[in-house]
């Protein structure tokens, strides 16, 4: 059985915006989630705190204007509201 933190930081995993790779992207993005479980209720705030960490936390070039960036961001945000908003067995 996962947690959602373990659910969330997998998402991350995936994700892998800096391409770290999977092994070490385990640990890598783990000290985010917390922080994204916090804004999981509402998708806009998600939205927000992603782009604020992938911008300002990563370093990474992201502008919500930017369509690539935009989509990348809002599919990541609904997988993780599915993973928080799914039972716990």
């Amino acid at each position: 059985m996962k947690t959602r933190i373990e659910m969330v930081n997998q998402i991350l995993v995936e994700w892998d915006p800096i391409g770290v790779g999977p092994e070490l992207a385990i640990d890598e993005y783990q000290g985010y989630v917390p922080i994204i479980l916090q804004f999981c209720y509402d998708k806009k705030k998600l939205m927000a705190c992603l782009h604020n960490i992938v911008k300002n936390e990563m370093g990474l070039e992201c502008d919500l204007n930017n369509k690539k960036c935009n989509s990348d961001i809002q599919l990541i945000c609904d997988r993780i509201i599915q993973a928080y908003n799914m039972p716990l067995k």
